[in-house]
C-alpha cells in the first residue's frame, strides 16, 4: 500500500469510527482503535504484506450479498481513508516515534482506558493472525548480551499483553501496587519503547530473510549450502 502521504484528519477518524461500528460491517469487524493496533502489526510483519492480504481482517466476515459498500465511490473513499491510517503507522515507525491520540490514556477507570486497551488488543489480533509468518521467520538468533531475539520478542509481547488487559496483569503480578504505580507515571514511554522494538524485530527479520534469499540465489547446485550444514546446496536447502 504505497502512495503520496496524506495527513490523517479528525474527519477521517470519525468516518471510519462510524463505518466500523455500523450495521454495514459484521460484528467481528475491528473498531477504529483496534484497527490502529492491527495496522502496527501489519507494518511490523517479518514478511511484506499486500493490502488485499490484511484488509478482510478489518471488515470482518462479510456474508454473500451483504457488502458494506453500495458503490465503487464508497469503496474508494474507504480505501483512501484506510491508506491514511496505514501511512500514519508507517510514518511513526520510520521516524521512531509513537504519537498516541489524546484519548489514549492510562486510567484505573476501564472506560477511560478502553481506547488504549483496544489498540493493544488490535495489535495482538494482528500478531496472532500473522503467527505462521513469525514462526517461519527464525527468531532464535543470539544477541550480544547472551539472550535471543525470541527472548526480546517475548518480553515485548508481554508488555503489550499487559496493556491489553491491565486487571489481569495486575492480578498476575507479584507486586501489583508497585506495578500500578509504575504504569501510572511511565506507561507511555514503556509501551512506546515496546511497540517500536516489536516493529524493529519484524523488520530485522525481514531484512535477514531478504539477504538469505539473495545468498541462495547466488549459490550453485554443487556449492556448500549457505545454512552451514556442510552438504551440497542441492541436497540441503535448495528449493
Amino acid at each position: 500500500m504505497t502512495s503520496k502521504h496524506e495527513k490523517l484528519t479528525a474527519a477521517d477518524v470519525s468516518y471510519l469510527t462510524e463505518l466500523l461500528t455500523s450495521e454495514r460491517c459484521s460484528d467481528d469487524a475491528l473498531n477504529v482503535h483496534q484497527l490502529r493496533g492491527f495496522l502496527w502489526a501489519v507494518i511490523s510483519s517479518p514478511a511484506a504484506l499486500m493490502t488485499q492480504d490484511w484488509l478482510p481482517m478489518v471488515l470482518g466476515e462479510v456474508k454473500d450479498g451483504e457488502e458494506p459498500f453500495d458503490s465503487q465511490e464508497e469503496l474508494d473513499q474507504f480505501l483512501r481513508v484506510m491508506l491514511k491510517f496505514y501511512q500514519d503507522a508507517q510514518q511513526q515507525f520510520t521516524h521512531k516515534t509513537m504519537q498516541f491520540p489524546a484519548e489514549y490514556i492510562y486510567s484505573e477507570d476501564p472506560e477511560l482506558m478502553q481506547p488504549l486497551t483496544d489498540w493493544c488488543e488490535g495489535l495482538l489480533i494482528g500478531h496472532d493472525w500473522l503467527e505462521d509468518i513469525w514462526t517461519e521467520s527464525s527468531v532464535d538468533i543470539d544477541l550480544d548480551d547472551g539472550s535471543s531475539l525470541q527472548d526480546t520478542l517475548d518480553a515485548v509481547l508481554a508488555i503489550i499483553t499487559l496493556f491489553a488487559d491491565i486487571p489481569q496483569g495486575l492480578a498476575e503480578s507479584e507486586d501489583p501496587d508497585t506495578l500500578k504505580a509504575k504504569l501510572a507515571f511511565a506507561w507511555e514511554p514503556l509501551l512506546s519503547t515496546a511497540l517500536l522494538e516489536y516493529a524493529q524485530i519484524g523488520h530485522e527479520l525481514r531484512r535477514l530473510a531478504e539477504e538469505l534469499a539473495k545468498l541462495y540465489a547466488r549459490t550453485g547446485r554443487n556449492d556448500p549450502c549457505p545454512c552451514g550444514s556442510g552438504q551440497k546446496f542441492k541436497r540441503c536447502c535448495m528449493p
